[in-house]
């Protein structure tokens, strides 16, 4: 049966096995990511449109446009973070069926997986769940939790790699506290920007 141990072992096998890729096998994989998990609208990777393919941007380090145009983009606006899909790939790889919808993200058949706010669920996140910030809507697979700082294995970071980073719960739970103020305070005050404090979190049933 899949299991949040089963998850996270695989994304930080992933992760180790990344750095010893070659450019060409790290082409491989992105391509066999997007193909396993874009079920609802699948990459073309032949179409060329004078702007190079999709494979090129792959191999170029490019993000494939949001808009299906060929040959990828490095403008961030335009481009499809994989992060999630990084996450809906290593769920398929033990047994979830999952995929993954632009704006809407991860889905499994129903039973597999509860999406949790972060707020409030925040002492009872560790390793094999999927975290979510606000801030460009990223997410990473957490693999190891001490005290408030959680490390994990993550898709899509600098570079276009898949490698391992931590985050401190603390951050994202000063945000929702200060939006909390906010509520409360007289009218008339600039609502801060606190979108990028924001999260939640998918945990396998």
């Amino acid at each position: 049966m899949p299991s949040r141990e089963s998850l996270y072992i695989y994304a930080r096998s992933v992760s180790a096995a990344w750095q010893g890729m070659s450019q060409e096998d790290q082409c491989s994989f992105l391509k066999e990511m997007y193909d396993r998990t874009l079920l609802e609208r699948p990459v073309n990777w032949t179409h060329n449109a004078g702007k190079g393919t999709n494979l090129d941007a792959l191999k170029a380090k490019k993000w494939l446009r949001k808009d299906g145009t060929p040959g990828g983009t490095s403008i961030a606006a335009q481009g499809t973070m994989w992060c999630g899909i990084f996450a809906a790939y290593c769920l398929r790889a033990i047994g979830v069926p999952a995929t993954w919808t632009r704006a809407q993200g991860i889905t499994t058949p129903v039973g597999m997986l509860e999406l949790r706010p972060g707020y409030f669920n925040h002492q009872d996140i560790g390793p094999g769940d999927i975290c979510v910030i606000q801030e460009n809507q990223h997410h990473f697979i957490v693999n190891n939790r001490v005290g408030n700082v959680l490390y994990s294995s993550d898709g899509n970071l600098d570079g276009q790699i898949v490698g391992e980073r931590n985050y401190n719960i603390e951050k994202f739970l000063a945000g929702v506290k200060a939006q909390a103020a906010y509520d409360r305070s007289p009218e008339g005050k600039l609502k801060p920007d606190l979108t990028k404090y924001s999260f939640y979190y998918y945990r396998l049933l």
